[in-house]
């Protein structure tokens, strides 16, 4: 085992090395040369993407070792209570954040650009307020409902598991106004320590502990009680990567509002949040009610394998998501068109082999990695690929829609797919399963980036297309 877990750390190393290596190497083959500021942008995107995308793979490469110990110690069956409830608490979640996460990465970048410092103080101020109450209200809520039906989930393994959930519903949205406030500083790398990283190394860190010392003892509600301790972790430095990282003007000035403002533009990012969750978790949710708790473990682990597919275009997303807003304040439309048309060549290119890898070697990677039982999850790990792989190559549309002021069109595109992704696992899981939760997902997700492409040439006029010429 010893031996086993070298390997992988040392493969996950060398992946990360590589895939810095080669961002770099093809953004310089696929930018201009020419001008100044063109330079000086290709020198954001390269450092930004590079460091994003380096500590992405760090972060994955932990989760992956998360992922391969947790789902060895708790079995399929175990894992999939765990999963099942953490689906639950992320689609609770969503009236908490409150849309807020998003709007704060589009408001603190132009509030950066425009030097208006009283309006970042203001807006973090006022998003803590907001996010305070609503999660105290809904942990409120959640507890009253289950002293009332003490018998709601049946299986007291998972009333447990949900009990020790709840804090989480407070720790995850502050959590995430943190992270994206400092995406707005442009300060990507602390963002995705404070989201991803920690969480994952406390995992496993805890994971290696638990193999040497044994693992009978550990059940589903032990490993929630380890989450939730992971996340105030990541919740802590948070605090003080974001206190560190405003400027001084910040922390001196006087906290100016325009609540009324933030109240009508966070609505779309709301509801934008809530359909991204329902589209990401309902599937999980819905396995848990029409499937097994088993399945739903396998088809977990499917899916972060599959996750691995999205890595490039997640990280881009997050170096692009201020410029594109700092671009579109100054209404720099050709500039866009170019930073759009570029990365998603990069993407491309850097995603193509990692899906192929997934689709046709899917299944002995998971036996390989989590153990022969996970091998039944090869066909729906192929399956998730190949709408990861589209909505990869897709580019960054839904970001470029976000940071416009067109958010409402991300919702709609949204809304569509995640009607059809409910639709789809209803029909689908009773007849066939994990496979039928992954045809669902494939099917939600070529709906739902059909319509981002759309709605981003009708309403920027800018065409999300790969193969566009710059000339």
């Amino acid at each position: 085992m010893e031996v086993y877990r070298l390997l992988l750390y040392r493969i996950m190393n060398n992946i990360a090395e590589n895939v810095q290596k080669r961002i770099k190497g093809y953004l310089d083959l696929l930018w201009d040369k020419e001008g100044a500021d063109d330079k000086s942008l290709k020198k954001y995107l390269v450092q930004g993407t590079t460091s994003s995308v380096g500590i992405r793979v760090t972060s994955i490469g932990l989760a992956f070792l998360s992922s391969v110990f947790w789902a060895r110690i708790l079995g399929p069956e175990d894992y999939g209570i765990y999963n099942y409830v953490y689906a639950i608490i992320s689609i609770l979640v969503i009236p908490t954040r409150l849309g807020l996460p998003r709007l704060l990465v589009r408001e603190v970048a132009a509030y950066k650009v425009n030097k208006q410092w009283n309006y970042v103080k203001g807006i973090l101020r006022r998003s803590n307020q907001f996010i305070s109450l609503s999660g105290l209200v809904l942990i409120v809520l959640c507890s009253a409902f289950l002293f009332l039906k003490p018998n709601f989930f049946e299986d007291p393994v998972l009333e447990r598991t949900f009990w020790w959930s709840l804090p989480l519903l407070l720790i995850m949205p502050h959590l995430a106004i943190r992270a994206y406030a400092l995406r707005g500083l442009k300060e990507v790398v602390l963002s995705l320590v404070s989201e991803r990283l920690i969480k994952s190394l406390v995992l496993v860190i805890v994971g290696v502990l638990v193999l040497l010392i044994g693992s009978d003892w550990f059940t589903p509600t032990s490993f929630m009680i380890l989450v939730l301790v992971s996340f105030l972790l990541a919740f802590i430095y948070s605090i003080i990567s974001l206190h560190n990282k405003l400027p001084d003007e910040v922390h001196r000035t006087r906290p100016f509002y325009r609540t009324k403002e933030w109240v009508r533009a966070m609505w779309p990012f709301l509801l934008l949040g809530g359909l991204t969750v329902l589209n990401a978790r309902m599937d999980i949710v819905l396995l848990g009610i029409l499937d097994t708790n088993k399945g739903v473990g396998l088809y977990q682990v499917a899916v972060k394998m599959g996750n691995m597919v999205t890595l490039v275009l997640a990280s881009v997303n997050v170096v692009l998501g201020p410029l594109f807003s700092g671009l579109w304040t100054k209404q720099n439309l050709v500039k866009m068109q170019i930073v759009l048309t570029k990365s998603t060549r990069a993407i491309f290119i850097l995603t193509i082999p990692i899906g192929l890898v997934l689709i046709f070697g899917g299944e002995w990677i998971l036996g390989l990695l989590f153990g022969e039982e996970y091998a039944d999850a090869g066909m729906a790990l192929a399956i998730l690929s190949v709408g990861y792989l589209f909505n990869a190559v897709m580019g960054s549309v839904g970001e470029l829609l976000n940071m416009t002021g067109f958010e409402k069109y991300t919702a709609l595109a949204l809304g569509i797919s995640a009607v059809v992704n409910v639709l789809f696992n209803i029909l689908l899981i009773p007849a066939y399963g994990i496979e039928g939760a992954a045809i669902a997902n494939l099917i939600s997700v070529v709906t739902w980036n059909s319509f981002l492409g759309w709605f981003v040439f009708t309403k920027l006029n800018i065409v999300p297309s790969l193969f566009y010429s710059l000339k």
